[in-house]
């Protein structure tokens, strides 16, 4: 199985602009979880531990098993589509109602 999580996961934090320490401190980890993830020095953490790491990040934890290799690779949807996915089944049906409308407004720009 290739493991690419240690890049993808440093990838993430990037993206988001934050440290390992406080991508511990948000997952509830010790910094040196992290760290041992993104130098490959861990190459099979435990499913709570993946699963904390997607809460953190705010991602849904398949996007995560993908990336260490425990699920195939899903062609369909992009890391950002799925997060997009995630963020919306977790608002209110209100909040969704009013986020279809900026995007269809957004849509209208292109």
């Amino acid at each position: 199985m290739e493991n690419n999580l240690g890049i993808w996961l440093q990838l993430q934090r990037f993206e988001r602009q934050i440290t390992q320490s406080k991508l511990a401190e948000l997952a509830h980890l010790d910094r040196s979880v992290i760290n041992k993830i993104e130098s490959n020095l861990t190459t099979e953490p435990s499913a709570e531990t993946l699963k904390a790491i997607a809460h953190a990040l705010k991602i849904p934890p398949e996007s995560i098993f993908r990336a260490a290799g425990y699920l195939p690779e899903n062609t369909e949807l992009s890391t950002d589509q799925e997060r997009l996915l995630y963020l919306f089944n977790n608002l209110t049906p209100e909040q969704q109602r009013y986020a279809l409308k900026l995007l269809e407004a957004l849509g209208d720009e292109s």
